[in-house]
């Protein structure tokens, strides 16, 4: 774990994201933050007259529709551990998406992390995430996955 955190790190550092060294909750508007726990926790509710029947693929999404939702509601409350709980159901069920549909979890992470470090340093977009440079270069996923085949 201590490998990812690395390189989530480096490349926050490279883009200008924030990398903090102590727990603390995102900053937000904390009834922005209420109002979005609100509708996912609606969302979830629609999707659940689906009960019966329900694909593993729909079964999933709502668990993660779940753990945001709580992830929201925390920084609503500033509450650090509910947080720290919303983060770590969350990062789990990621894994568990993995083991579930047999993807190199490990791999697919790297691939992505080398792609990433060639978005442009120093740069983001309005929404946060790192500007694609002249010599940006897409996850070689396709080709990964057809090795994990052979």
């Amino acid at each position: 774990m201590d490998h990812l955190i690395e390189s989530v790190s480096l490349f926050h550092s490279q883009i200008g994201a924030p990398v903090r060294q102590q727990p603390s909750l995102l900053p937000c508007c904390p009834d922005q933050a209420a109002q979005i726990s609100r509708e996912l926790y609606e969302m979830i509710q629609h999707y659940e007259q689906f009960k019966p029947g329900k694909s593993e693929f729909l079964l999933r999404l709502l668990m993660a529709v779940e753990e945001l939702a709580e992830w929201a509601e925390a920084h609503a409350t500033q509450d650090l551990v509910a947080a720290a709980d919303a983060w770590g159901d969350r990062m789990y069920l990621l894994i568990g998406d993995a083991v579930s549909c047999g993807l190199p979890a490990g791999d697919v992470f790297e691939e992505v992390h080398r792609s990433n470090m060639t978005k442009t340093a120093g740069g983001t977009s309005g929404n946060g995430k790192g500007i694609k440079a002249e010599d940006f270069e897409d996850p070689r996923l396709g080709e990964l996955l057809r090795a994990e085949e052979e």
